[in-house]
């Protein structure tokens, strides 16, 4: 029996399409999955602020004082306020020690300061004898990256914001 051999056939060399379409494929994949992370993070940010203006409104509306009520927003935004600068070993030392002494207390947090371009929590409210909203907003918030805002045409960084209306209704029962 004659054996003959079959030529050897070259492969074609593939033109690295699906390589292409791989690395693509992956980096719209990366794109989508840290956008929702971007997201997550905005969302956190904003539910700590509805959080902070609605513990400041309660505050209000039970008569305290208006200094005890910016600190109770304060205290209640601690874990949006970035690192803690000064202040205690724990959050519950801190929070305690602040609500306590208030600025005095030397608890200190990174975005407690006034900034144009650093992010800063910013508080306002009612004027004493005012009935009107708490506002609590994080400006200049470290939420999206410029890189990966533009794609998506977000010109600027979302600000989570929140505002609550009260009505002080300690006015009704005591007498000043």
């Amino acid at each position: 029996m004659i054996c003959r051999r079959r030529p050897k056939r070259h492969k074609k060399r593939g033109r690295g399409a699906t390589t292409f379409e791989g690395v693509l494929a992956i980096c719209i994949l990366f794109f989508i999955f840290f956008g929702l992370i971007q997201i997550y993070f905005w969302s956190v940010n904003q539910l700590v602020c509805d959080y902070s203006a609605f513990y400041a409104s309660k505050g209000l509306s039970l008569g305290f004082d208006y200094n005890f009520v910016y600190r109770g927003a304060r205290v209640a935004a601690m874990s949006i306020s970035g690192n803690a600068l000064q202040g205690g070993s724990s959050w519950s030392q801190m929070a305690e020690k602040y609500m306590t002494y208030g600025d005095s207390s030397g608890v200190a947090f990174e975005y407690w300061r006034p900034s144009d371009s650093n992010p800063y929590l910013e508080i306002w409210g009612p004027t004493p004898g005012d009935n009107a909203a708490v506002n609590v907003r994080l400006r200049n918030a470290p939420l999206l990256d410029t890189n990966l805002a533009r794609p998506l045409g977000i010109a600027d960084n979302p600000d989570p914001t929140s505002s609550v209306s009260t009505f002080n209704h300690s006015q009704i029962y005591l007498e000043d």
